[in-house]
């Protein structure tokens, strides 16, 4: 779901204009419901992602995403720099225990995973890393 925030379009997937490195949201008292009130980080959800990774410490956000019913999880860029620890943390980690996920560096995404989800991946044009 996307939204217009103060004239900002925010949309998933895509860094947050009011993020603020370091801070956290500028806006957070009073962001909309949908989509920043419900969103909620898989940081808080799973205990094997490192404390070292929490966005206001990584600046990365992973989050729980689906394509074409499809689970995956999506590393997303909050801050002025992307992170390397925690794209390095995830190959390690995520992939090898059969997760798909993808990441966004700059405007392009970026993805790994089986071959059903590379499959509908493609089909949005986008770019996938071939680990074999």
């Amino acid at each position: 779901m996307s939204a217009n925030i103060r004239g900002h379009e925010m949309k998933p997937g895509t860094k947050c204009f009011f993020v603020e490195q370091g801070v956290g949201c500028t806006e957070y008292k009073s962001r909309p419901f949908d989509p920043c009130k419900t969103f909620s980080c898989d940081w808080l959800h799973y205990e094997e992602i490192p404390e070292e990774f929490k966005p206001n410490l990584s600046n990365m956000i992973f989050t729980s995403r689906t394509i074409n019913s499809i689970p995956f999880v999506q590393i997303v860029q909050a801050g002025d720099e992307f992170n390397s620890e925690v794209l390095s943390w995830s190959v390690v980690n995520l992939f090898p225990k059969g997760s798909n996920f993808s990441w966004n560096i700059g405007e392009k995404e970026w993805f790994i995973g089986s071959n059903e989800f590379c499959n509908e991946m493609n089909k949005k044009n986008q770019i996938m890393v071939d680990l074999k």
